[in-house]
């Protein structure tokens, strides 16, 4: 193997209200958030290690106390916007932290996807709540933007639609515009044409695989997952697995003693000669492998 290098992904949520009547609580849950984040940066700066500062949930532009649900919604908002600039103004040019826009954008037109407009809400199926929200969705371009606009150049991140799987559009004339930034996929297991959706895209343009696993131990995860690295290894890309937690599958190990799952074992092999810095229950790796030739 060469280049081998670490990176944690943390997955962020918009989840502080606006209007909390006891500020003090709100205070004590900015400030401990915050913390808590500077803190794993620090950490993995230590290290030497990547950490990639993700919004993985929003709330469709309305606070949770004032009747907003957080979740994967199908498009960042307008709380997004606050988001990023709060976060990107906080950690900008830190030469460390990569900056993941908004982690599975899903059900929405590649032109929504890019430039935002209005979009209705499709919740996930396992949601309890079905209730179909209507909102201005944020695109990503802008979101670029907002980022750039605090004078940040840390490198980011740009998820594909089809929950973060399908970067095709980038292909159609839906590419962002900007410098230092990388296309993310996450390829799992019920997702095909992998050539269509992300192979071909990284011909051109730089693209990661954020995030990628299974749960179980049949044969046809297996077979998954050695596709996948053999994928991986063709088009010299990095990757992360998700993720590093005992019940937020897939998971990566049993419990807090760290025993592997199958999962995790598969991923620790393929990091078998890496040397990764242990910081935690938090970690996610990656590595960059030598590129498998390709046939004649």
């Amino acid at each position: 193997m060469s280049s081998i290098e670490s990176a944690v992904r943390l997955g962020l949520v918009v989840a502080t209200p606006r209007n909390f009547s006891a500020r003090s609580l709100r205070s004590w849950i900015v400030s401990s958030w915050t913390a808590g984040v500077a803190k794993l940066v620090e950490i993995c700066a230590a290290g030497r290690v990547y950490i990639v500062l993700e919004l993985h949930w929003s709330d469709c532009g309305i606070w949770v106390n004032e009747g907003g649900r957080l979740g994967q919604h199908v498009m960042p908002d307008r709380h997004s916007i606050k988001f990023w600039r709060d976060v990107a103004t906080r950690y900008k040019n830190h030469p460390n932290v990569i900056f993941g826009l908004y982690n599975e954008p899903h059900d929405a037109p590649w032109h929504i996807w890019r430039d935002g407009g209005t979009i209705t809400d499709v919740p996930a199926l396992r949601s309890r709540d079905q209730t179909r929200t209507a909102y201005e969705a944020v695109g990503m371009q802008n979101l670029c933007g907002v980022v750039r606009s605090t004078g940040a150049k840390n490198l980011m991140t740009v998820s594909g639609l089809d929950w973060g799987y399908d970067l095709s559009g980038v292909m159609q004339g839906y590419a962002i515009k900007g410098r230092n930034l990388v296309y993310e996929t996450h390829p799992y297991a019920n997702k095909t044409n992998w050539d269509n959706c992300f192979g071909a895209v990284s011909e051109k343009y730089p693209v990661y695989v954020g995030e990628w696993g299974f749960g179980g131990s049949g044969t046809n995860n297996f077979d998954y997952a050695r596709r996948l690295m053999d994928f991986i290894r063709l088009h010299n890309l990095h990757w992360t697995a998700w993720d590093f937690h005992v019940s937020a599958g897939p998971t990566l190990i049993r419990n807090w003693s760290y025993e592997p799952t199958v999962f995790g074992q598969i991923v620790k092999e393929q990091l078998a000669n890496a040397e990764p810095v242990k910081i935690g229950g938090l970690v996610q790796l990656t590595v960059r492998v030598k590129p498998a030739q390709k046939s004649p």
